[in-house]
């Protein structure tokens, strides 16, 4: 942050705020990422507990003719099932998203501002400044996702 200061100015702030954008709603991804999963243990569990019933009472089921309707409970189960792992995937895609998004824009929008308060790009500030940026891009995916992941373990360890 020190050479983006000295390199850019003022204008490094908007990359901070970028950063700190990024930061928030990975942060919130990994929440209802920690619900959703949380959600699908407990749609799983109880589709898994009607199974077994049902294969623990077999006889009853064929001697009462109930198969019908422990097979669509458990359908229905697993369509909700299904409903939480859609939700999950989708989820998920916008993890990725904007774990890709927000590094990549981050030096257009360091560059716009510092061009936009009047400043020329001089050739040694851009390479410089693209390289500290290109440095930053890894620490800056791999800080959301492990954020994500210490409250998705702490959500699980609450359950408990």
């Amino acid at each position: 942050m020190i050479i983006l200061f000295f390199y850019l100015g003022w204008s490094f702030i908007s990359g901070v705020v970028i950063f700190a954008i990024t930061f928030y709603i990975n942060m919130a991804l990994g929440r209802r990422s920690a619900n959703l999963q949380k959600d699908t243990m407990t749609c799983s569990d109880s589709r898994i507990k009607t199974t077994n019933e049902s294969m623990n009472n077999i006889k009853m089921l064929k001697l009462y003719s109930w198969t019908e309707i422990f097979a669509k409970t458990i359908s229905d189960k697993r369509q909700a099932e299904l409903a939480v792992l859609w939700k999950r995937f989708k989820n998920g895609w916008a993890v990725v998203v904007s774990l890709y998004f927000f590094p990549q824009i981050l030096s257009a929008v360091v560059f716009g501002f510092y061009i936009g308060t009047g400043h020329t790009l001089q050739l040694d500030v851009a390479f410089t400044v693209m390289t500290i940026l290109t440095m930053i891009k890894d620490p800056l995916r791999s800080l959301p996702m492990f954020v994500g992941t210490a409250i998705e373990f702490m959500v699980s360890m609450r359950r408990i």
